[in-house]
């Protein structure tokens, strides 16, 4: 019996996608380019092939469906030259994969009942090979792997007559998409699932074979911990609405009558339970993260950010925290100790950079909520841009929400720093009046290093000019140009273009303003809800941002202390 981790890196595709004729098939596929350079990542970090078990349609996309979708193009036709790329772009993510033998299962294998007979040690002939596969072995004695990159989605448990309520653990079955359905033979493997609601397909067939349910998947773990109740189980489901895979680790009744508590189960979701997964998701930086992890060990704890996670019971879950920021073994999380990388800080160190690379998808929910009128009229021009194409609000929330350290208890941007920036905005400290012509000189005597300005040619302020307020930081600078130009009466204000420097906010609560400065006040305005129209309450609308976004979740049995072993003595 081995006692090294064994990974199985699973791929799948809605069946109405890449499960129909070849030739009907969608140009892209979800999930290839995903697994590919997650097997990558793991085989540079030292992790044997033999110790990897692959299920996806490498070869069935590659071949059979591209060749088939570039067979139905004339000669001449511009597809073919997409197919072509498409094909080496795929390669190119797949390439170390192809190299070393393709996909463990490809074809028709890709099916629920591969994933869960291979999870689970059950020898099985290939519907594709006729030969039997790589399984994890029923007596392995190391931790598993279990890692899905698919399309997600719920149904409710009692068909079309119940679809329009809203989904909950007691009315809904949470599922992955795979591409083929169960294997003849394999159909008991949905005794037990409530699957009436799963619907049928265009032709009449029933979709729930093609399904990969939570229901399934907990019972396949309860299996493993009958047979080996201290082995850990880490599980990655990167899917829509994958969260929901998770709620059975939470509930009371659950966890006292199996004894969940005590599973080394670490389960991470890309998304909640009724949220919609971004590209990508969490994957790519979790995969990322172990890889940096085994090639450096420790560092990943080296810039630690404290926390409170794993103290908690196994309803345990969030997303922790924003940036590409580090979460410490030495810290709450339960050890590891000696500057190793524990679970839990692997988890938190992926959700920091996920949220870095994500956080376009806040900052665009939170602008479809709040915005400034006055800054709205702002149009700044920077060379090789359009005038318009940047938004001082825009900077100034994006470094809002990047820069400042996010709460590790509340998994929320600092409150402080939105506060702080919303103060600037309605008292005026954000952008000050002053002097016509003196815009530079007024910045340079308050010491900002990067700073907006546009002249005021009319109304009350005519004769003056606005000065947006930037670091004093020492941050680099970029020279731009902006303009002001309005008829609003809220305003009072059209301004002519003048050379000026981009920056992030300022510390408005400490920094003095600009000698002979006088405030001008952006109120900052909600667009939606209950208080459309009126001034926004900043903290409470980025929270019904988030609330939008896709966020990462993880359980864990707290008991079993799983959250606290080292990334190395798991995986590596």
């Amino acid at each position: 019996m081995s006692s090294k981790a064994i990974f199985v890196l699973v791929g799948g595709e809605a069946k109405v996608s890449q499960g129909c004729p070849h030739a009907e098939r969608e140009f892209l596929h979800t999930s290839l380019p995903f697994v590919g350079s997650a097997y990558h990542k793991l085989r540079n970090a030292g992790v044997g092939r033999d110790r990897i078990i692959t299920i996806v349609q490498l070869l069935d996309y590659l071949e059979d469906t591209l060749g088939a979708l570039a067979k139905g193009e004339p000669k001449d036709s511009h597809m073919l030259r997409y197919i072509a790329e498409q094909r080496a772009r795929t390669e190119a993510s797949c390439a170390l994969l192809l190299k070393e033998g393709g996909a463990d299962y490809d074809h028709t294998d890709v099916n629920p009942a591969t994933v869960l007979n291979v999870l689970t040690g059950r020898r099985f002939r290939s519907s594709a090979t006729g030969t039997e596969g790589k399984v994890v072995p029923a007596d392995h004695a190391g931790p598993i792997f279990i890692g899905i990159y698919s399309h997600g989605d719920s149904h409710s448990v009692q068909g079309p007559a119940g679809s329009t309520a809203a989904h909950s653990p007691t009315n809904a079955e949470w599922y992955a998409h795979m591409p083929y359905d169960a294997a003849p033979g394999q159909e008991h493997l949905l005794d037990f699932v409530a699957a009436e609601g799963a619907g049928r397909d265009r032709q009449g067939r029933p979709q729930a074979p093609a399904n990969l349910y939570n229901t399934q998947l907990r019972v396949a773990f309860h299996e493993l911990f009958g047979r080996a109740p201290q082995r850990p189980v880490v599980g990655l489901l990167n899917y829509c609405r994958s969260g929901g895979n998770l709620d059975f680790m939470r509930r009371d009744a659950s966890r006292a009558v199996l004894g969940l508590d005590a599973w080394p189960l670490y389960l991470m979701s890309s998304s909640d339970a009724a949220t919609d997964s971004l590209v990508g998701g969490l994957w790519d930086a979790w995969f990322s993260a172990l890889a940096d992890s085994a090639l450096t060990p420790g560092t990943l704890s080296s810039l630690a950010l404290s926390s409170g996670a794993g103290t908690s019971g196994a309803g345990t879950s969030g997303a922790g925290t924003s940036g590409a920021r580090t979460f410490s073994s030495s810290d709450s999380d339960g050890g590891g100790g000696g500057g190793a990388t524990t679970l839990e800080g692997l988890f938190r160190e992926a959700v920091g950079r996920y949220r870095s690379s994500n956080l376009y998808e806040l900052l665009n929910a939170v602008k479809t909520r709040v915005y400034s009128p006055k800054v709205y009229c702002l149009e700044f021009s920077w060379p090789g841009c359009a005038p318009g194409d940047k938004d001082p609000w825009h900077l100034d929330l994006k470094r809002c929400l990047d820069g400042a350290p996010w709460d590790p208890a509340t998994e929320e941007p600092s409150k402080e720093a939105l506060a702080s920036l919303e103060e600037a905005y309605r008292s005026g400290k954000a952008f000050r009046l002053v002097p016509k012509g003196a815009a530079r000189e007024a910045a340079q005597a308050a010491g900002l290093l990067s700073f907006g300005v546009a002249e005021v040619t009319a109304g009350r302020h005519a004769g003056a000019a606005v000065l947006w307020m930037g670091r004093r930081d020492g941050a680099a600078t970029l020279t731009t140009t902006a303009s002001l130009a309005t008829t609003s009466a809220a305003t009072e204000v059209t301004a002519t273009a003048a050379t000026v420097t981009e920056a992030g906010p300022g510390n408005w609560a400490t920094e003095p303003p600009p000698p002979g400065s006088l405030p001008f006040p952006t109120p900052l305005t909600a667009i939606k809800g209950p208080g459309a129209g009126r001034q926004a309450d900043l903290v409470a609308e980025v929270q019904l941002a988030l609330a939008s976004v896709a966020k990462p979740e993880r359980v864990f049995g707290a008991a079993s202390r799983v959250e606290a072993l080292s990334v190395a003595s798991l995986f590596l």
